[in-house]
């Protein structure tokens, strides 16, 4: 299987999708060989005193492709396309198909089928935390940030060999009794 991403102006992605659909259409016997997804994200906002789940673009400007077909023949037919400024090259080989992190980020899009929700997670003593649900169930890492506020904690996890700090929204489901500090931030 073979991924890759194509660029495009920014809030038009859902406007290009239908012209890909058509163009491959017209370019391979199966339409259904090319599965194109533009990955959202939701999160939750605060209007007024209400908390409000809303979707919102995870990589704005960019659609990701997966397929058995080698694309790189069509650049040309596709960059054509109104909204799209063409396929994204890679920097080790110079050709379109995606390779090392890029492949593992894309699965994990596609795991979900382009929609990430919120994760849930447990405190755990020592201000650890581990994720319950959602895309990073199972990750541990350090809390790091409280924002009471949004009902947000930042974590900081190891991320593809990178320390990273993540904001994950809180649905606390298990709140260690020795832990009553931190069990407090978030009954409020």
């Amino acid at each position: 299987m073979a991924y890759y991403c194509i660029s495009s102006r920014v809030g038009a992605e859902n406007k290009l999708i239908p012209h890909l659909q058509k163009e491959f259409e017209r370019t391979f016997e199966d339409a259904d060989d090319v599965e194109i997804v533009f990955p959202y994200k939701l999160i939750r906002e605060r209007h007024g005193k209400v908390y409000v789940e809303t979707k919102k673009p995870l990589l704005p400007g960019y659609i990701l492709l997966r397929t058995e077909q080698e694309l790189g023949y069509y650049a040309r037919d596709i960059h054509q396309n109104p909204y799209c400024f063409g396929l994204v090259r890679n920097r080790v080989d110079n050709t379109f198909r995606m390779f090392g992190n890029d492949i593992a980020y894309a699965e994990w899009v596609y795991t979900y089928d382009g929609l990430i929700k919120p994760s849930k997670v447990t405190l755990e003593l020592g201000s650890v935390v581990r994720v319950v649900s959602g895309p990073l169930v199972d990750c541990c890492g350090e809390v790091a940030k409280v924002d009471k506020r949004s009902k947000k904690i930042g974590i900081t996890m190891d991320i593809i060999g990178a320390k990273r700090l993540v904001w994950l929204p809180v649905d606390i489901l298990e709140v260690p009794v020795a832990d009553k500090d931190v069990k407090r931030v978030f009954e409020k």
